[in-house]
């Protein structure tokens, strides 16, 4: 009985109506009725494979354009995820875009900075050949020395200051 359906079955299988299904049957012949339905009780079962093979070309049609409607939409679930992932990779992009512009910014902060540093540099430079200028002139004041050590190392605070706040950050 595994061979033969319900009308019910019948109508799933073939797309069509209970009622071009029961007109089939009706203008069958009386052999093909006994020959390929079943009756039992209240149900009448039909075989499976005669009914696909009478039904013919439209079963097969409607089979191959249920087919070619799932492949339409497997093409469109898709397309809408390669849309998807291409409008990731542009937030993406975005994103990326908008950390380079920071980092441009942060950078020309840090060239103003070194600018500044360098300009402080040439200051202190300016500021200890003065100084030498001067200790040479008073050499022969008493405590000159000791005056020199206390330059020098004033000097040498002021350049370790200055290389801190450069490469400290």
């Amino acid at each position: 009985m595994e061979s033969h359906i319900t009308i019910k079955e019948a109508i799933e299988i073939t797309g069509k109506s209970e009622s071009s299904i029961r007109r089939f049957l009706r203008n069958i012949s009386e052999a093909d009725k006994q020959a390929h339905t079943i009756k039992t009780g209240k149900y009448l079962l039909i075989n499976r494979e005669w009914l696909l093979n009478e039904l013919g070309p439209d079963y097969i049609s409607n089979q191959k354009k249920t087919q070619s409607e799932k492949n339409q939409i497997q093409l469109l679930t898709h397309i809408d995820r390669q849309r998807q992932t291409i409008d990731d990779l542009n937030n993406v992009c975005q994103s990326m875009s908008n950390q380079v512009n920071n980092l441009h910014g942060q950078l020309a902060d840090k060239d103003e900075t070194i600018k500044e540093l360098v300009a402080k540099l040439l200051q202190l430079q300016t500021d200890i050949l003065l100084l030498e200028r001067k200790a040479n002139s008073l050499k022969e004041e008493p405590g000159l020395d000791t005056q020199r050590v206390i330059i020098w190392a004033v000097i040498i605070l002021c350049l370790l200051a200055l290389l801190y706040i450069v490469f400290g950050d």
